[in-house]
């Protein structure tokens, strides 16, 4: 077992590692990654694999099952199509000055002319970008704060620090990062409603549509950038220890930012932890002492202008002076369960507690938003919707990035793919013996610059870094090994594989599932006829006039022509004696319906 070689002292556990960082840094023993090599196995085993289809698997029947609720309650509270009569919002009718006829209703509306929304939509996504822009300079400077961080730990005299430099390193920096996201966050919101705003949406539709798509795109960047860089990007630059690249300038540094040789998965699992499970004590903190507070200071502003503190309030004045909701009230909510859901499934294989700590939150929020909203908001204005608007566009979006986020955390990520590659190729046992040394290569320290060492270091001959490269007495000096082509072609070739068993799957499950339940589909066949047969009867009787007066002129004109045959009125004439009743257009119970009490039927006459 490889985590038996990282802890074992007397094997590859003594094997000298190459310093992490210049002059400070020390020459270090393998066996001091004990704890990451524990910690990785917890997740890193081949169980990750089987859970992490079965989580894209849960998330497909999740989205068909609230697809299939979201129809039911359209249809119990009559919902369908309530978006193709939207009125315009009020604030556009009032900042748009151009005017020109709907086509639908033939009446003259305002209208954003297309020159003036391609501009304020370049404005907006300029700003966007900017936005995004800053939180990759914040990962950056996160990035590089870990790596002075180790430095600096490496020079000072605390053993404790030192011993637990590492965990100290990645802990700190991920807090870091978490307080950095937390105050972009309050920022950008403010920011999305003026962009927002300056796009002048037509409908209010459009409105929250528009503002949740700045919303997400900038909170997934600015959760998920760091996940995404421990993931798939760190150490994936490094070449080998002695490179001079590396130190030619402060943003080549990240070339530097290497994985623990027990894997990054226990880096990504610590940073996703600290990111969800911080974010969700944060947020419940302020759900439930911030309504409180503001509630709390407006009966104090109150009191402070009224002169007559002795007279007793009605119910509705104190309600007055409870949070104003507004009418993005519950997009926060939205929001944070969204993010969630990203936590959950994304990295989901290296951090499987994640679905756990989701319940729990779920929990205790459902107890805080009742708290909120029944005794510290006013009460919200009901309006009448579709459906959830583009949240489920975005739920379905990250289900199927999960899918393939998943497949590289285990192919990339972890050392799962590696460990079947020597077992099955390069293992003389045909199991993991050996593996840890034949997952470093050897540098030799000679090769190192006079500015690379400490002065007081006593140092190898050799040591050893994470990576497969060639040896420095071979033909290649560090260039990669032929190991490197095979674990890299396995790696590309699981992801494939991986990924199109899983859609596979998935296709099945939204193919087994339909989207309206087959009790609904009956009931709603059953009203569209009962709707039919009733314009029919109303037609009926409103042009009863009418039929009679063409059934005559059609009489006489079959009778002129026939003499008198039995005449079938059907096909074109029966559809457009079927616009006289209002749109009963393809009516099938037309044609057998009797008139009056005798065997003569509403199309059909014999002389």
């Amino acid at each position: 077992m490889p985590t038996k070689e990282i802890c074992d002292p007397n094997g590859p556990g003594n094997i000298t590692l190459c310093p992490m960082c210049d002059k400070a840094c020390k020459f270090q023993k393998l066996k001091e990654s004990c704890k990451f090599a524990r910690l990785t196995y917890l997740f890193d085993n081949p169980a990750t694999v089987f859970f992490a289809i079965f989580m894209s698997l849960w998330a497909t029947v999740f989205l068909e099952l609230w697809r299939r609720k979201q129809r039911v309650i359209q249809w119990e509270w009559d919902l369908q199509a309530t978006e193709i009569d939207e009125e315009p919002r009020p604030e556009f009718e009032t900042s748009v000055k151009t005017f020109r006829t709907n086509p639908v209703t033939r009446e003259k509306e305002p209208y954003l002319a297309t020159w003036s929304r391609a501009m304020r939509l370049a404005v907006t996504g300029s700003a966007v970008a900017f936005m995004l822009f800053v939180v990759l300079c914040a990962v950056l400077g996160t990035i590089i704060y870990r790596l002075s961080l180790v430095t600096v730990i490496y020079g000072s005299k605390s053993l404790f620090l030192k011993k637990h430099a590492k965990i100290v390193t990645s802990v700190s920096a991920a807090v870091i990062n978490l307080i950095i996201i937390m105050c972009l966050t309050r920022f950008y919101h403010k920011l999305a409603i003026n962009l927002t705003n300056l796009e002048s949406p037509r409908t209010q539709t459009e409105y929250e549509d528009s503002y949740t798509f700045k919303i997400f795109l900038f909170e997934f960047m600015n959760f998920y950038s760091s996940l995404i860089y421990i993931a798939f990007f760190k150490g994936r630059f490094f070449d080998y220890p002695g490179d001079t690249t590396t130190r030619q300038s402060e943003f080549l540094r990240v070339k530097g930012d290497i994985c623990d040789p027990a894997g990054c998965l226990s880096e990504l699992c610590i940073q996703l932890s600290i990111i969800m499970v911080g974010k969700q004590i944060f947020n419940n903190f302020v759900e439930l002492f911030s309504p409180a507070f503001y509630n709390w200071w407006r009966r104090r502003a109150h009191r402070s202008n009224t002169k007559d503190l002795t007279r007793q309030h009605t119910r509705w004045e104190e309600d007055y002076h409870l949070q104003d909701p507004g009418r993005l009230a519950l997009f926060d909510e939205y929001l944070e369960m969204i993010l969630q859901y990203g936590f959950v499934t994304l990295f989901v294989a290296a951090f499987p507690l994640a679905p756990l700590c989701a319940l729990l939150n779920n929990i205790a929020e459902i107890r805080l938003d009742a708290y909120k909203m029944v005794t510290q908001a006013r009460r919200p204005l009901a309006e009448r919707v579709e459906d959830i608007g583009a949240w489920y566009g975005i739920l379905r979006a990250i289900t199927y990035a999960a899918v393939v986020s998943n497949g590289f955390v285990i192919a990339y990520t972890s050392d799962f793919i590696p460990r079947m590659v020597y077992q099955y190729k390069y293992s003389p046992t045909d199991d993991l013996t050996g593996y840890i040394d034949a997952s470093l290569s050897v540098f030799n320290v000679s090769d190192y610059g006079p500015e690379m060492i400490g002065d007081d270091e006593d140092p190898p001959d050799t040591c050893q870094y994470r990576g497969y490269r060639n040896g420095p007495n071979e033909t290649d000096p560090y260039g990669l090994s032929p190991q490197y082509w095979h674990v890299f072609a396995s790696r590309l070739a699981f992801v494939v594989i991986f990924e199109h068993v899983v859609f596979a799957l998935v296709g099945i499950m939204q193919y087994v599932i339909p989207d309206v339940p087959s009790e609904l589909k009956t009931q709603m066949q059953r009203e569209a006829l009962l709707e039919k047969e009733a314009k029919y009867e109303h037609g009926l009787k409103k042009n009863e006039y009418d039929y009679d007066d063409l059934l005559g002129t059609l009489r006489e004109n079959n009778n002129a022509s026939r003499g008198g045959e039995r005449v079938g009125i059907k096909g074109s004439w029966a559809r457009r004696l079927s616009r006289l009743s209002n749109g009963l257009d393809a009516h099938v119970e037309v044609v057998s319906r009797k008139k009056n009490s005798d065997n003569t039927t509403v199309w059909e006459s014999s002389y």
